[in-house]
């Protein structure tokens, strides 16, 4: 099975679906970004054609910012299927629905296809198709209400966009001297032990360690002033759920 593809948008996850599509000769790549320049230089990148009226489009891939969707959404056919891959939109149209990616992406450092589960949250009139094109594409798309797609993004959002702040910042700490890699196997345990079943909490917080608390605050106030109120509430947090304050 092949399609024409109308992709609207040149970002990050643009970026990503262009590369699938274009894996296979027999697709149809149409994009349309936000300005001609920025459209021109994404098709010839990517041997993508020019979006327009004329496109013989069967389904869009919505993937601009979350205040530009409504907008975009209301240039595009009613009688075409929409995919909207980040986001949300406010309007009740029927051929809309959400083809979300659980997965950081960012054009410098994309992850292989196989490694994105896909949350699908379409009418059903188009539920078959949207599966079909994921898994064409080499990964698996799953079936989810709106309000299942809504609570996995917000996890996403404290999992990966915060806990990608934090390891960061932490990184930061470590003395120049030593290879930040030391700290790989306590990066892997800590998702293990995340994904565990059991409740595997550890630190001075947990231990409610009042002079490990107080001497990592005064160090954090003089190196990472920045990071100290993030400190003192993760470590109320921990406190609050293990221990009477």
């Amino acid at each position: 099975m092949s399609w024409n593809v109308g992709l609207l948008g040149t970002g990050n996850l643009a970026t990503l679906f262009a590369r699938e599509i274009q894996k296979n000769d027999q697709h149809g790549l149409f994009v349309q970004g936000s300005t001609v320049e920025k459209t021109e230089d994404f098709c010839k990148i990517h041997g993508a054609f020019k979006l327009d009226a004329q496109s013989p489009v069967d389904f869009f891939l919505v993937t601009v910012q979350n205040d530009r969707i409504d907008s975009v959404v209301a240039t595009l056919p009613p009688n075409i299927p929409i995919f909207i891959c980040a986001g949300f939109h406010q309007s009740a149209l029927e051929n809309v629905g959400y083809l979300y990616p659980l997965q950081s992406i960012h054009r410098a450092c994309l992850p292989e296809i196989e490694q994105i589960p896909f949350l699908l949250d379409v009418p059903s009139a188009f539920q078959d198709l949207g599966r079909e094109f994921i898994e064409r594409l080499g990964t698996n798309a799953h079936i989810v209400s709106s309000e299942e797609r809504r609570m996995c993004h917000m996890a996403a959002v404290m999992l990966n966009n915060f806990g990608y702040y934090l390891f960061k910042e932490g990184l930061q700490m470590v003395p120049p001297s030593l290879d930040v890699t030391l700290f790989t196997p306590l990066l892997q345990q800590t998702l293990k032990n995340a994904l565990s079943n059991g409740d595997l909490q550890t630190g001075p917080a947990r231990r409610n360690d009042q002079d490990m608390i107080q001497d990592q605050e005064q160090r954090i106030s003089e190196h990472s002033p920045h990071l100290l109120g993030i400190y003192q509430l993760m470590s109320e947090q921990i406190r609050k759920k293990y221990h009477e304050l």
